[in-house]
């Protein structure tokens, strides 16, 4: 059209059917302008990615909150083909009735950048279980890749009880001689 302004080049219904990216899939776009002369893209690489990330591991329980009953839990993670899209966050979700019903999904941290295909963490900080349950609090994660793929990790169960602390009452005695201590065991939040 004799624009001199940078233009667009669009190739659609390009039969593309190799999943990956790893070079099987390749586009070279030509252009002309009006006098005849042209210009090569040379060859690009198409990134086809269909599978959702994969492989979660490292489920761990790194701290249980003031009461005992609101943990921190971690997973990892990662997307071999497209990578994570981590500016989408890492999300989850629980139970406290032993996966009968869930919670909304709720937006948490991820590590690493858009793109990465390295494992990456996921953190949700202070999961309100809000009860004391070995086998009746559970977790589930999601994470999403570049090409939209999303994933869910298994449930995990996340067992809470309440923390204690024992106070002494008097505690004093002679050396060599018997003494009977007392103390008191009682929940932290009782405090």
């Amino acid at each position: 059209n004799g624009s001199t302004d940078l233009e667009w080049i669009y190739a659609s219904s390009v039969p593309f059917n190799q999943e990956g990216g790893g070079g099987q899939n390749q586009i070279y776009f030509r252009a002309y302008d009006r006098a005849g002369n042209y210009s090569d893209s040379g060859w690009q690489v198409i990134k086809i990615d269909l599978t959702a990330p994969q492989d979660w591991q490292n489920f761990t329980i790194a701290g249980v909150g003031y009461a005992g009953l609101t943990p921190t839990c971690t997973v990892q993670v990662r997307d071999v083909l497209s990578g994570l899209a981590t500016s989408v966050l890492g999300w989850y979700r629980y139970s406290t009735d032993g996966g009968s019903t869930w919670s909304s999904w709720y937006s948490t941290a991820i590590t690493g950048s858009d793109g990465t295909t390295a494992f990456q963490t996921i953190t949700a900080s202070d999961v309100p279980f809000n009860q004391q349950s070995a086998t009746q609090n559970k977790i589930q994660f999601a994470a999403r890749d570049v090409a939209g793929n999303w994933s869910y990790s298994p449930q995990y169960t996340v067992a809470t009880k309440y923390l204690t602390v024992l106070e002494l009452d008097n505690a004093s005695g002679t050396i060599g001689q018997s003494t009977t201590l007392k103390a008191t065991l009682r929940r932290v939040v009782d405090n």
